[in-house]
């Protein structure tokens, strides 16, 4: 399956990523960057949604220098109880001044009663 694309403004200034787990579950995640081949993995940022550092961060300053490139996220979702058929989401919100950005957010929603693995991607372009 492609990746979702996500259109960047080559104009429109930083872009930013936010991560937002719902459904009052927690999560540890990462972003990884990878090259337009999908090669030279690079990590640009990680984190815990139950601390209080904010999930989200300037993805680039220039658009262009990532154009083409995939950004891989990977997500360890857990619940701070153990019952059966919890529910879980996790949002992944690309924007640019405020403005949520054509492909996004990408939204994957589930069930589950343990901790669970939710890995997603996006392709990188202007639009």
């Amino acid at each position: 399956m492609p990746a979702p694309v996500v259109k960047m403004n080559p104009t429109g200034g930083p872009v930013s990523v936010q991560i937002v787990i719902g459904f009052a579950q927690w999560g540890r995640y990462r972003f990884v960057v990878y090259d337009p081949d999908g090669r030279n993995p690079h990590e640009v940022f990680n984190g815990r949604s139950d601390d209080n550092i904010a999930d989200y961060f300037i993805l680039t300053q220039d658009p262009a220098s990532v154009v083409n490139h995939f950004l891989h996220w990977d997500v360890i979702v857990a619940p701070f109880t153990e019952r059966p058929d919890q529910s879980f989401s996790v949002a992944v919100v690309f924007t640019q001044s405020g403005i949520s950005l054509p492909g996004s957010p990408i939204v994957e929603i589930g069930q589950f009663s343990r901790p669970a693995l939710v890995a997603g991607q996006a392709q990188l372009a202007l639009g």
